[in-house]
């Protein structure tokens, strides 16, 4: 993953506010809780599947 070339200058460049930061850092989470809901739907999802099948 990583970050993108634009997102490396606001993040490497001492004259940007750290607001830029707050604001990258906070995108990051916002991503990263995303895939944990994902992650848990698809763990609702083959739950689903082993009850239904192993009946």
């Amino acid at each position: 993953m990583g970050c993108s070339a634009e997102d490396r200058k606001i993040l490497f460049n001492p004259k940007v506010s750290d607001v830029n930061i707050n604001h990258y850092v906070k995108l990051n989470y916002e991503q990263y809780i995303h895939y944990m809901i994902d992650g848990i739907r698809l763990m609702i999802l083959f739950y689903k599947f082993f009850i239904v099948f192993l009946k």
